[in-house]
């Protein structure tokens, strides 16, 4: 991820609209089946460091906060047991 940031993103923000990356996120979205999402998204917030998880967390719609609280956190927390023979942090 911090590779990501550092490289793709300042790239991505000179040659790319809002539109078309709002655009790239919803077909990213899309490509993940409804039942992963909240499991993909703890693996997104487990890669990037605690200040900037609660401010992606603290952006998000109200249902998919909600959503994440009360069933993805323990998804997550499982999937990544079963990888990993440890607690995500």
């Amino acid at each position: 991820m911090a590779e990501e940031e550092a490289l793709i993103l300042p790239l991505a923000g000179r040659v790319m609209t809002a539109g078309e990356w709002a655009a790239l996120g919803e077909r990213g979205r899309a490509a993940v089946p409804k039942d992963r999402q909240l499991v993909f998204l703890g693996f997104i917030l487990q890669g990037v460091p605690h200040a900037e998880r609660r401010k992606f967390l603290a952006d998000m719609p109200f249902a998919a906060g909600l959503a994440w609280r009360l069933l993805g956190r323990r998804a997550f927390a499982k999937e990544y047991r079963s990888i990993y023979g440890t607690d995500p942090e």
